[in-house]
């Protein structure tokens, strides 16, 4: 690993993650960078620990600076922290405007998610390295030719497209969601993403939708063996891992008895 790699994966602590997600992308409201956010932040709320890098080189501009902006307060909504999302422009000033390929490739190697929410998509390079190297890929059913470029091998969920999905051709697919009417006050969901009504309370339907796709995720890696052994060793066994969970205790017991 690079020096910087390295301290990112230090500084953010991904060793501690069950879940992390890599995304080398522009801020650019096509990307639908929201979708990541809400998809990681839900399944924090199902009880994981979270890590969402962006890797954001070349958005520095006014507008992509608003969009970020924009990006971190629906993080806090959804109730992501500081330390789960991080756009790698704002870590080290070496990335606001370029990063190299081999750090790409290094933190995709330490992912084990890769999530591609976006309505209009060349062929992608950061889905195919990022399943090359093992990540599960979430993406966008509304747009025909990513399911041509991964067929089965992805999972895939409608996230609206800038393509008519039922004749192929240039137009829109718009996926909508209702919203969800509780009798009660819904603890599971952050309080900026409720809304009362006339003595109801009233979830946004991207909450339950997000839910949904967390919940998929989640049963996968239980029952992809592949998917699980990723996990547990990049949450596990690593010497963060090893020196925390097995030779802190012994070293604190020996100290204790001394």
């Amino acid at each position: 690993f690079s020096e910087l790699s390295t301290q990112i994966y230090e500084e953010c602590q991904l060793y501690q993650a069950d879940y992390i997600a890599v995304c080398p992308t522009r801020l650019n409201v096509t990307k639908q960078i929201d979708w990541i956010i809400k998809i990681m932040a839900r399944l924090k709320s199902a009880g994981n620990c979270v890590r969402t890098l962006l890797m954001d080189f070349h958005s520095n501009a006014e507008g992509p600076s608003e969009y970020r902006k924009k990006m971190k307060t629906i993080a806090g909504d959804w109730g992501l922290g500081q330390n789960e999302l991080v756009f790698l422009s704002e870590f080290d000033d070496a990335l606001k405007f370029e990063a190299p390929h081999s750090m790409v490739r290094e933190l995709l190697s330490i992912s084990n998610i890769y999530i591609q929410p976006s309505v209009s998509e060349s062929y992608s390079l950061a889905a195919q390295e990022a399943g090359a190297l093992g990540n599960l890929l979430i993406l966008n059913a509304d747009f025909p030719p990513m399911q041509e470029m991964y067929g089965e091998h992805a999972r895939y969920y409608h996230f609206s497209s800038y393509i008519d999905r039922n004749t192929l051709k240039d137009g829109q697919t718009l996926s909508r969601f209702q919203e969800i009417e509780f009798d009660y006050y819904p603890d599971m969901v952050p309080p900026a993403l409720i809304t009362e009504r006339d003595d109801k309370w009233i979830v946004s339907g991207e909450v339950a939708y997000a839910d949904l796709i967390a919940r998929e995720i989640i049963a996968e890696f239980q029952s992809n063996p592949v998917l699980a052994q990723r996990q547990l060793r990049l949450r596990d066994r690593t010497l963060f891992a090893v020196y925390t969970n097995y030779l802190e205790p012994l070293l604190s017991a020996h100290r204790a008895a001394q």
